[in-house]
C-alpha cells in the first residue's frame, strides 16, 4: 500500500522535475542586463520530496501519534495510528491506536489540510519562488492523499472511517503547472549565472564567480541536464575556488619539530568539514591563491624533580592467640616528568596582495610523569588501589624531540579551529542571495 502511494506521488512530483530539455527551445532566454534577484539557499535539492510515516515500531507509533494529537497535528496523528497496525500490535497498543482512527480526527485532518494548503496559493509564475510555492502546495496534497490512503486501506472489523482522496486530475494538472514553473526557473538561474560569470570576468571577483557557479548548479536542480549547465557549473566553481596552502617550519639542531604538524592541521581540518566548503581547496602548489603558515617556536623543556608522598596505615586485628595486636605498613609514592611547552605562530597571507590577512597565537604544554612506590609493613592492610604503583621502577623518560614532537602536536586542534572558523569558512562560503533583499 505504502509502496503504491510513494509511486503516485513520484509520477505526479518528483519525475516532472526531470522535464526532457527538449521542451526548454520554446523558452526565451530572460534578458540579463540587469541582476537577478535569486536566493542560494533555498533550491530544489534542499526540499524534502515527500511525506512518509516516521516511526519503526508499534509502540513508537503509538507514542507519537498520541503526541500529535496533543498538538493538533492531525493527520500525523493518524497516520502514526495507521501505522500500528503495520507492526503486530499488542491489544493495548491495538486498543491505543483505535482511540485515534475516529471519524472526528479525520475531519479535522481534512480542515487542517485546508489551512495549510491555503498558505500556498496556486497561482501565476512571478519567478522561481513561485516554483517553491507550487512545490509546497504538492507536498501538502501529497500528505493528505498519503494520510487518506493509508485509512481508507486499513482492514480492520472496528475502523469504520469517511475519507476522500483529492481528485487525481486536479493533482496532475498541477504536477504538470509545477514542472513549467521548474522549466521556467531553472532559465532564471542559468541567466543569472551567465550574468555572474560575465560580471566576474570583468571584475575578477570570486563572489561573482560564486554566484555564477551556484546559479548554474541550482538550474540543473529545477531541470535536470538543463541545458550545458553542469558545464558552466565546473567552470565558474573553478574560476570562483580559493586555493590554499599550507606549510610549517621548526628547525633545532638539525631535526624539524613541526614536520607532522601540516599533516595534522590537514586532518583536522577535514574532521571539521573542510569538504563541504564547495569554493576552497588545500593544494601542494606554493602558487595557491592563500599560503598558511604554521611556525612552531619557545621549545622549552622543563624538568619536573622528584617529589613523594608518604602514606601511613594501622589496623588492630585479633592474633591467633585472641590478643589484640596492632598492624602498621608505610607507602611512599614517587612521582617526576617533564614538562614540554611549545608555541605554534599562525598567519594567512594572500598571494594577490601579499598581506596578512589573519594572525593568531597557540601554545600548549604536554606533560609527562612517571609514579613508583615503595612499600613496608604489612601489605595486607593496604588498600588495592594504593598499592598499584608497588614494585614499578620510574619509567624512561622519552626523547627531547618527542617531548616537543608530542606539544605541538596538541596546538593543531586548536589551530585547524581558528583556522577553519576565522579563514576557510569564509573563503569557501556559498553565496545566500544575489543582493541584499530576501527573498
Amino acid at each position: 500500500m505504502r509502496t503504491v502511494i510513494i509511486m503516485w506521488f513520484m509520477a505526479l512530483v518528483i519525475m516532472p522535475f526531470h522535464t526532457n530539455i527538449q521542451a526548454q527551445s520554446s523558452i526565451a532566454p530572460k534578458p540579463i542586463e540587469v541582476a537577478p534577484e535569486l536566493s542560494f539557499t533555498n533550491y530544489p535539492s534542499r526540499w524534502q520530496r515527500m511525506y512518509a510515516v516516521s516511526c519503526r515500531k508499534a509502540g513508537e507509533c503509538a507514542r507519537k501519534s498520541k503526541s500529535a494529537l496533543k498538538d493538533k497535528r492531525y493527520m500525523d496523528a493518524l497516520a502514526m495510528a495507521a501505522e500500528v497496525f503495520q507492526h503486530d500490535p499488542s491489544r493495548r497498543l491495538e486498543k491505543k491506536a483505535l482511540e485515534m482512527l475516529k471519524q472526528n480526527h479525520v475531519i479535522a485532518a481534512q480542515k487542517e489540510y485546508e489551512q495549510e494548503v491555503k498558505k500556498y496559493p496556486d497561482s501565476a509564475y512571478a519567478n522561481y519562488r513561485s516554483a517553491k510555492n507550487l512545490y509546497n502546495r504538492m507536498w501538502q496534497i501529497q500528505k493528505y492523499n498519503y494520510v487518506m490512503s493509508m485509512l481508507k486501506q486499513l482492514d480492520h472489523p472496528k475502523v469504520k472511517l469517511d475519507v476522500k482522496l483529492l481528485d487525481a486530475d486536479m493533482v496532475g494538472k498541477l504536477a504538470t503547472k509545477l514542472s513549467s514553473f521548474r522549466m521556467r526557473a531553472a532559465e532564471e538561474y542559468y541567466a543569472g549565472g551567465e550574468y555572474f560569470l560575465a560580471l566576474g570576468n570583468k571584475s575578477g571577483d570570486k563572489s561573482d564567480y560564486k554566484k555564477s557557479a551556484m546559479s548554474f548548479l541550482i538550474a540543473d536542480q529545477y531541470v535536470k541536464d538543463f541545458k550545458d549547465a553542469k558545464q558552466q557549473y565546473e567552470a565558474a566553481k573553478k574560476l570562483a575556488t580559493s586555493t590554499v596552502y599550507i606549510s610549517s617550519h621548526y628547525a633545532y639542531s638539525g631535526s624539524s619539530f613541526a614536520r607532522t604538524l601540516k599533516d595534522d592541521i590537514k586532518t583536522d581540518l577535514h574532521k571539521l568539514g573542510l569538504s563541504r566548503l564547495r569554493f576552497v581547496e588545500i593544494t601542494e602548489s606554493k602558487n595557491a591563491d592563500y599560503h598558511i603558515v604554521l611556525k612552531a617556536s619557545g621549545l622549552e623543556l622543563t624538568a619536573i624533580g622528584k617529589s613523594s608522598d608518604k602514606q601511613e596505615y594501622t589496623k588492630k586485628v585479633k592474633g591467633d592467640d585472641g590478643k589484640e595486636i596492632t598492624k602498621t605498613a608505610t607507602v611512599i609514592t614517587f612521582s617526576s616528568g617533564f614538562d614540554a611547552r611549545s608555541v605554534v605562530h599562525i598567519s594567512v597571507v594572500e598571494k594577490r596582495t601579499q598581506k596578512n590577512i589573519y594572525s593568531s597565537t597557540v601554545e600548549e604544554t604536554y606533560s609527562w610523569r612517571t609514579v613508583w612506590s615503595k612499600i613496608s609493613g604489612d601489605e595486607s592492610i593496604v588498600r588495592p588501589r594504593d598499592k598499584r604503583h608497588v614494585g614499578k621502577a620510574p619509567d624512561k623518560p622519552l626523547s627531547r624531540k618527542t617531548f616537543y614532537e608530542r606539544s605541538i602536536a596538541l596546538c593543531a586542534p586548536t589551530a585547524s579551529n581558528r583556522l577553519y572558523r576565522n579563514v576557510l569558512s569564509k573563503l569557501g562560503a556559498s553565496p545566500t542571495h544575489s543582493n541584499t533583499t530576501s527573498p
